[in-house]
């Protein structure tokens, strides 16, 4: 069930309609209260981080990171951001806590 949300996620993504992957993402986690995987949250992260809005990137993940612990695939996302916004620093931090992990 949550993978399917995910899916939609990342076609909505594909399609540069970040307001559609929010109103999915809003239905998941707020009207139907399910908790996100770590993949569902990694394709929402790598949509808003693609459409630029870095932001809402780390409010997302704060709000997330007690429940979905991060993954590879979230510390790439958060990396990417960084790198996107030229934090090379940043980006650097995420990349050594992804290999103490």
């Amino acid at each position: 069930f949550v993978q399917n949300y995910g899916l939609i996620i990342k076609a909505y993504a594909c399609l540069k309609r970040v307001d559609k992957c929010w109103a999915f993402w809003r239905d998941m986690t707020q009207v139907r209260e399910v908790v996100p995987s770590d993949v569902a949250l990694s394709c929402m992260l790598d949509a808003i981080v693609t459409a630029g809005h870095f932001d809402d990137t780390v409010a997302l993940l704060h709000q997330w990171e007690a429940v979905v612990p991060p993954n590879t695939s979230i510390y790439s996302n958060r990396i990417k951001g960084f790198a996107t916004i030229g934090d090379a620093a940043r980006a650097m931090d995420m990349y050594s806590e992804l290999k103490s992990h």
